[in-house]
This record gives structure tokens, C-alpha cells and sequence, in this order.
């Protein structure tokens, strides 16, 4: 981090993806970018070609809201009576407490942001 602000570069995000673990069960990788505050998380999630969960519904509940941008590939998000496709480009958002499956097409990455409610860490 430099002084108030941070950054990574597309080789240095590249570099740090680590497990993204949901119930136990890896869904994918994320590479977080550090800095901020201790309430907000942002960072690239990704999916590679035949990896877990590329084209496998995978349930999802959401402890933080949470903003996003699809940068490559898409997913389907099913909710109850709802199904939607997001792809690369598309942006939507996500309250806290928000259940749903996603069934990702690999290579799939997003960017999202994560933010408590009330903006206290949880």
C-alpha cells in the first residue's frame, strides 16, 4: 500500500489468487486488493475452465452486500421464481442475506466489493 490509497498490478493480481471457500467447499479464487477499510473488501473473483464450479449450480448466500462488474464470461443466478444471466460487462448488486444459486461458464472473473452493513466489520 502507498501512504492512503492501494494498488496491484495485473501480473501482481494475477499472482495472489488464493481459494475462495464456501461451506467448506472451494467455488473459485479470489485475489483481494489490500488497503481500505477493515469493513470493505474488494477484489477479482475467478473461475477457470474446468475447475469447480465451472458449469456446476453452486448455492450462495451472501454475508455482506455486495457490488459487482462481470469482466469475462457469465453466470446464471437463480432466486426464488427468478433466474438471470449476467455477462461481461454487466454490473448488479447483492444485499446481505441474499440466497441464491450460481452457475458459473468458465473462464468467468468479476470484480466485486464488499461492504458490511451499517459499515461496521461483521
Amino acid at each position: 500500500m502507498a501512504g492512503d490509497w492501494a494498488a496491484k498490478t495485473a501480473a501482481e493480481i494475477d499472482c495472489s489468487f488464493g481459494q475462495f471457500m464456501d461451506d467448506g467447499q472451494q467455488t473459485g479464487e479470489i485475489s483481494y486488493l489490500e488497503g481500505g477499510r477493515d469493513h470493505i473488501d474488494a477484489g477479482v473473483f475467478r473461475v477457470r475452465p474446468g475447475e469447480h464450479p465451472d458449469r456446476t449450480p453452486v448455492p450462495h448466500v451472501f454475508d455482506r452486500d455486495e457490488y459487482l462488474w462481470v469482466i469475462e464470461g457469465q453466470v446464471q443466478v437463480e432466486t426464488t421464481g427468478t433466474s438471470t444471466t449476467l455477462r461481461a460487462g454487466d454490473c448488479a448488486f447483492f444485499p446481505s442475506g441474499h440466497t441464491g444459486t450460481w452457475t458459473f461458464e468458465a473462464p468467468f472473473r468479476k470484480f466485486s466489493v464488499e461492504i458490511a452493513r451499517g459499515g461496521e466489520e461483521q
